[in-house]
């Protein structure tokens, strides 16, 4: 119940951002937008700083086979666990 109110409260604070200039989205809104836009489509009142992070842990299955068998044998498990810092500024 707590990690449920903690992603909708995260959600409500991140809907509240405000709008930065020059400024390429970082989720699906960013896919295939190589450069912002070059258009002052924001006043500027201020410098105005936005924190996040993203992190990943990947599960990994590999498997491998030969007609003469002399194979190591591979196994699944979770990779590495990564982490980015993100800073908008």
């Amino acid at each position: 119940m707590l990690v449920a109110i903690l992603i909708l409260a995260s959600g409500v604070v991140y809907a509240q951002q405000p709008a930065l200039q020059y400024f390429r989205p970082n989720d699906k809104n960013g896919l295939n937008v190589f450069e912002p836009s070059k258009e002052d489509t924001v006043i500027f009142d201020g410098l105005k700083v936005r924190v996040g992070g993203d992190f990943a842990m990947q599960f990994q299955g590999i498997r491998q086979s030969n007609t003469a068998g002399n194979l190591t044998k591979l196994g699944s498990d979770f990779n590495l666990p990564s982490a980015n810092l993100n800073l908008d500024v």
